[in-house]
């Protein structure tokens, strides 16, 4: 069952040997069970891992070629390796910004803070709106019921009108 309120958690890892041996394939997601039943714990709990030393073994499935890529990128030894990546706007702009970070470690660690705060932020962000939208649906579901009521009774009144009983007699039947 879904919590609206808490987010989908992707903790991962990224690892420089292989922790599954049953397996070629560089990724692997893994969702919480129940021993017995195997019922699922949450959909919003999974773990992600990446084993950087498969990255050459794998055939890599078409819903996986970016995060291949961005593997690819965290792996890669040298400029020659990234350079390979840079076909990709958004690795070309990674590779960029890290050939100037590593010319400066106060800006590294500057860095590192602004992208935290920013994932904070972003986070903080969606979690707002999630509650916002939840609350937008409540008053319009309370909204709605109202309206429902009033074209009830009009309705019930007017077949009470064509039925030929008068105004007051109706009147009197909606005070009880």
């Amino acid at each position: 069952m879904k919590n609206p309120k808490i987010l989908k958690g992707f903790p991962g890892s990224i690892l420089g040997f292989n922790q599954f041996p049953d397996t070629d394939y560089f990724y692997s997601s893994f969702h919480m069970r129940e021993d017995n039943r195997q019922s699922l714990y949450s959909d919003q709990w999974e773990i992600h891992v990446i084993e950087l030393n498969k990255l050459g073994a794998s055939h890599v499935q078409p819903k996986h070629t970016k995060l291949y890529q961005w593997a690819r990128f965290i792996s890669a030894e040298g400029d020659e390796e990234r350079k390979m990546l840079e076909k990709d706007c958004y690795i070309e702009e990674a590779i960029k910004e890290l050939k100037q970070l590593e010319r400066d470690p106060e800006r590294m660690d500057e860095y590192l803070f602004r992208q935290k705060n920013l994932s904070d932020y972003a986070m903080q962000m969606k979690v707002s709106r999630e509650e916002g939208k939840e609350e937008g649906m409540k008053e319009g579901r309370k909204e709605g019921t109202k309206t429902g009521q009033y074209l009830k009774l009009i309705e019930q009144t007017e077949k009470k009108l064509r039925k030929g009983k008068s105004v007051e007699e109706i009147a009197d039947a909606l005070e009880e």
